[in-house]
């Protein structure tokens, strides 16, 4: 998935586009310049329920060819 401005972007796409879930570092405060930007995962639940999940509708979303 490519195409985002930043986190906050990519984690609205990841949540409208593939059903995930997750937070933007903003949501833990302020960027640190030239820190980069990231995103926050919650695992609650087993590995397997994730692998089964989770990255099943990320690579499902990507390989769509899909773009903001």
């Amino acid at each position: 998935m490519t195409g985002c401005a930043d986190s906050e972007a990519f984690r609205k796409r990841l949540l409208h586009e593939a059903g995930v879930a997750v937070l933007a570092d903003i949501h833990f405060g302020r960027r640190v310049p030239g820190d980069g930007q990231h995103i926050r995962f919650s695992y609650a639940a087993s590995n397997a329920a994730i692998d089964a999940t989770a990255s099943t509708r990320i690579d499902a979303t990507s390989s769509a060819g899909t773009s903001e």
